[in-house]
């Protein structure tokens, strides 16, 4: 289930066309099938977490102001912005962002996602402590708890 997972991740940066990941190569017939497919027959399935970003600014929904994992300012507002493929029909809730430092849980956030093969969605957050900070994207999904992504992020001054 996890390698269907990352590899319909690495084919969702192919055929939604994140604009971060520079000029956009044409995906072939079977990732195009494969997003697809999982888009229209998916449900049930969970997730897919296809981008995120810590971000400063958000315009019509996008990042526009992507800012990198080891400059964070204390005290500062961001935005954890994710782009998500969600099953056509499926209302998903259950993912819970953690945000840990020193192995404890500081505080977190809540996420609920629908039917899209785009689904952008973002929560601010300000973190209080210089140092190493781990932020958790989890999907609780009742008989399991499936990580969609771990960042390290450093907080600087």
């Amino acid at each position: 289930m996890k390698r269907i997972i990352l590899t319909l991740w690495i084919l969702a940066f192919m055929f939604l066309g994140i604009k971060n990941i520079g000029a956009q190569t044409k995906p072939t017939p079977e990732a195009a099938k494969s997003v697809l497919a999982f888009y229209f027959n998916g449900q049930g399935n969970g997730v897919v977490l296809a981008d995120v970003m810590i971000c400063t600014e958000i315009e019509n929904n996008e990042c526009v102001d992507n800012v990198p994992v080891d400059s964070l300012k204390k005290e500062s507002q961001y935005y954890l912005w994710m782009l998500y493929i969600v099953p056509s029909g499926d209302e998903v809730d259950g993912i819970i962002i953690q945000f840990n430092k020193g192995g404890i849980t500081r505080f977190t956030r809540d996420v609920s996602v629908s039917g899209s093969i785009r689904y952008r969605t973002w929560k601010t957050f300000t973190l209080n402590q210089l140092g190493e900070w781990e932020v958790k994207i989890l999907h609780d999904r009742g008989e399991s708890i499936e990580t969609l992504q771990t960042l390290s992020l450093t907080v600087n001054g």
